[in-house]
């Protein structure tokens, strides 16, 4: 206890430098009662100071000088004044919506979940993302040009498309997959029409996953849960199909990528059978199919193929994680591993091969027949990220990213300019194998979460190594990471369904238990008063919040599995603000979900999808010292901002009330002026601690509050007089 008591006054005494990601700073106490209510962190010390006073100035014998009578009405007049002061006041709890800011990058278009890629006369490539639902074209450099489509039934709008093919006359074909449909454009990316349906009749998809078109326009489609293949003239006339389900000669099970060879021959990767099959354009099959690659590996889930000018056959090898490149007799020629299980591939006019990588959301150039990739795209250097997966912010705005997949962290400025970065793949110092979950401490230094590691690295604001906590035995599966004033480190340890706590010195001091069992966590917070908040499932539901007390004593829970208010599904990354309250960032239902210090909803704000405002999969939030909301996104490989619509509550947005700072003098619009008419500019309260915005601690009484101030103070002086003149009356 005496240890917790320690930690306890230390937390309450801590100020704006000494701050933890996403909370505002807490000024010292103070040393007398000259200072206002916002210099106190601690009730009972703000009371004491207070009494002190009185008992020294006299007050209190003062009025005990007065009738009990007028002191009842002083009283009871006081406590009305009061409540009506506190109506009008700006309440602790309100909150508007909240709406997006920025992003980081600023021009992110990154993959999702890229499946199929082609590229046209030109030298332009063309990406299916699936799970963004469109399709984004590059010049051969890689500088992204523009995206057609988005997600949706209409014409020009997709849901889930898979394979994409270019003509001669370099218009775009996209297999259109969850729409059962194909979908044609120009070059210039305008739509021109749409072929098929949902069925099984001719001209019919059922999940349409390759495509392609050979030499004379005709248009070969891979109907895959259909167990065909179907073929269209340019202008989507139906004009024949072959093959249905089944392991024989000319059968499929689960078609995926098609491909044409300049003599005419069609290639068909029959995915679940593990082979390649080919045809006659006619659909005659041309026995035998091909099963094994390069260095008699067998095929294993070929998705997508690709043909060269002499007929070398490329196909994407997808569970070996190979290229195998194969001559028309399907000998083995050349192969290449990829970085990740590679699905669409393509061949530019030079030979330089594109292969799509779902699994790390990327697109890698090989030139010919080199096993090394001279591109990858995106182009993950400074400012760039792929997956990130944990954030960490200071009360001035400066921000960490867990760059997760890059095995790095990256540091930002307030601006959002990138200042520096650390961090490589391995297990020493200084390395990380998927970094994720990231936390401040009052100095300023970065706690990591190096998960596939099993501990928690410690480095200075500079990137400087400093410690280790943790390893293997002690932590299994960390995701998340928080620490308290005094410098103890919290560990959500997923894989271990505990939150570990060590001390400031790196040694391990026990675990958070009770409550209602930890199970799974992915997230953990401390707030000001040192309480401990717990993302993820507890042995008798399947998700929600825990709170511990300073002392690990289980304090309260809310939230329960569901898709509504309060409801959770995959909560991750949990952060408090200097307010108390609590912000939930939801992997499973693509939102933010905001509470009060006692778990009561507050808002909430997020839909799956790309664009602004939109998560796939979110995971960390972090809260600066003017509750901005930073959010890790990271399946679009991207972190978001976002402002609250009205912080104070008082009907004006704070874009209205200006974030920005049009006369550049380093001070935004909403502390360049004096809010609250006290003589004192909102840039002086602000470096004091105060903030005219705050409605938790505002430094002078609302300035619509002061009539009915006035005019309550006048009836209770009324009532004094009449009271007095009443009680001398009665004495006589």
């Amino acid at each position: 206890m005496g240890q917790i008591e320690t930690v306890r006054k230390e937390a309450a005494c801590y100020s704006e430098s000494d701050i933890r990601p996403g909370q505002p700073g807490r000024p010292a106490p103070a040393q007398d009662i000259g200072n206002t209510w916002n210099d106190f962190r601690d009730c009972k010390q703000y009371e004491e100071l207070v009494m002190r006073k009185i008992r020294n100035s006299g007050i209190r014998k003062s009025w005990r000088g007065l009738s009990v009578t007028l002191r009842s009405r002083i009283a009871i007049a006081g406590w009305f004044a009061v409540i009506a002061v506190l109506a009008l006041a700006p309440r602790a709890w309100a909150v508007g919506t909240y709406e997006f800011v920025r992003q980081w990058p600023a021009d992110q278009w990154a993959f999702i979940y890229p499946t199929g890629v082609a590229t046209d006369s030109s030298g332009h490539v063309y990406v299916a993302d699936y799970s963004s639902h469109c399709v984004r074209k590059f010049a051969a450099t890689g500088e992204y040009l523009r995206t057609l489509g988005r997600n949706g039934t209409a014409d020009g709008e997709f849901s889930g498309p898979f394979g994409i093919a270019v003509d001669g006359s370099d218009n775009v074909y996209v297999a259109d997959t969850e729409n059962h449909r194909i979908q044609k454009f120009d070059g210039n990316g305008a739509w021109l029409f749409t072929f098929g349906g949902y069925g099984n009749g001719d001209g019919e998809f059922y999940r349409p996953t390759g495509v392609t078109v050979d030499v004379s326009g005709n248009v070969y489609v891979a109907d895959s849960a259909n167990h065909r293949i179907q073929k269209f003239d340019s202008n989507g006339v139906f004009l024949g199909k072959w093959g249905d389900f089944g392991p024989g000669d000319g059968q499929f099970s689960t078609p995926g990528g098609v491909a044409t060879d300049a003599a005419g021959n069609v290639y068909v990767a029959d995915v679940d059978n593990n082979r390649i099959q080919k045809f006659s354009a006619g659909g005659i099959v041309q026995p035998p199919a091909y099963t094994m690659g390069c260095g008699g590996v067998a095929f294993s889930r070929p998705h997508a193929l690709a043909v060269d000018g002499p007929g070398n056959l490329y196909v994407s090898d997808y569970e070996n994680g190979r290229i195998h490149k194969l001559n028309s007799g399907g000998t083995c020629q050349f192969e290449w591993a990829t970085s990740g299980p590679p699905l669409g591939v393509d061949l530019d006019a030079s030979g330089n091969l594109y292969v799509a990588e779902s699994s790390r959301a990327v697109v890698e150039v090989f030139a010919p027949d080199n096993t090394t990739p001279v591109a990858t795209w995106p182009p993950f250097g400074a400012g760039q990220f792929n997956w990130p997966y944990g954030v960490a912010v200071t009360a001035g705005g400066t921000m960490y990213v867990a760059d997760s997949r890059n095995n790095r962290i990256q540091k930002f400025d307030a601006d959002g300019a990138f200042v520096m970065e650390w961090g490589s793949s391995g297990g020493g110092n200084d390395q990380f194998l998927l970094p994720v979950g990231l936390a401040l401490d009052k100095d300023g230094n970065v706690y990591v979460t190096d998960r596939d590691n099993q501990r928690i690295q410690k480095f200075s604001p500079a990137g400087t190594y400093l410690r280790t906590f943790g390893g293997a035995g002690q932590l299994t599966l960390p995701n998340d990471v928080a620490v308290n004033a005094s410098g103890y480190v919290y560990v959500a340890d997923y894989g271990g369904n505990s939150v570990a706590v060590f001390d400031p010195d790196g040694t391990y001091s026990g675990a958070l238990t009770g409550g209602l069992g930890i199970v799974a966590p992915t997230g953990v917070a401390v707030d000001g008063d040192g309480n401990v908040y717990v993302s993820g499932s507890a042995s008798s539901l399947d998700y929600c919040i825990q709170k511990f007390d300073w002392n690990g004593e289980f304090v309260m829970s809310w939230g329960s599995s569901g898709t509504g208010e309060g409801q959770f599904t995959q909560p991750v990354g949990v952060v408090v603000d200097g307010f108390g309250n609590v912000y939930v960032a939801e992997w499973g239902n693509a939102r933010v979900q905001k509470f009060d210090p006692d778990g009561r909803f507050m808002t909430s704000w997020g839909s799956w999808g790309g664009g602004p405002g939109q998560f796939q999969e979110p995971t960390m939030a972090a809260v600066d010292g003017l509750c901005n909301v930073y959010v890790a996104d990271p399946d679009n490989h991207r972190i978001q901002k976002f402002t609250s619509t009205d912080t104070d509550d008082d009907g004006i947005s704070n874009v209205d009330e200006g974030f920005d700072d049009p006369d550049e003098d380093g001070i935004p619009n909403y502390l360049d002026r004096d809010s609250d008419n006290d003589g004192v500019s909102d840039e002086e309260e602000h470096a004091l601690n105060t903030d005219p915005y705050d409605p938790a601690h505002p430094d002078t009484l609302p300035l619509h509050a002061w009539p009915l101030l006035l005019m309550m103070l006048f009836v209770m002086l009324a009532g004094a007089g009449r009271c007095k003149c009443w009680t001398l009356r009665g004495r006589h």
